[in-house]
């Protein structure tokens, strides 16, 4: 039991661990922590079915750091750094992972901005497509109207 609460006690949170080596399986990467090796999920993210994370574990600084706000059980969820990059937020830029849960709370909030600036821009535009639509069709109504008034004028 002792060696247990010794073991749980080795992480705390919001404190970043610098791993010496890091090294990857199936969408969970392993840092090598004081002579011991640590499986680690990536926190708040789901990655994408066929996604490979071991192609993004390349670099020379690893370092992870757990979320105040989650317990700490392993295996551990922790935010993963490489080269000081977070690795979640690098997915999710690269459309490989989703966010799981938009807190404001959280240590780091993974966002989608890019994504979300290019929906924007996909969403303005299609307005504008959607108004200049809107100005033909109105026209040609008006067209439409007119050309009917005549016709009846002249018949009348």
């Amino acid at each position: 039991m002792k060696l247990l609460l010794i073991y749980l006690a080795l992480f705390s949170c919001e404190e970043k661990y610098v791993a010496s080596e890091m090294r990857c399986g199936n969408n969970e990467v392993e840092i090598m922590y004081e002579n011991n090796w640590y499986s680690i999920e990536l926190f708040n993210v789901f990655v994408e079915d066929g996604v490979n994370v071991c192609e993004y574990v390349g670099g020379e600084n690893y370092s992870v750091e757990f979320e105040p706000l989650v317990a700490l059980t392993q295996p551990y969820q922790a935010y993963v750094f490489i080269d000081d990059e977070l690795l979640q937020q690098k997915l999710i830029e690269e459309e490989k992972a989703t966010i799981k849960i938009n807190n404001p709370n959280y240590a780091y909030v993974l966002t989608e901005k890019d994504l979300a600036v290019e929906v924007i821009a996909e969403a303005e535009e299609e307005k504008e497509y959607s108004s200049r639509n809107t100005a033909i069709y109105i026209i040609i109504g008006w067209i439409v109207i007119l050309v009917i008034y005549f016709l009846f004028k002249k018949l009348f």
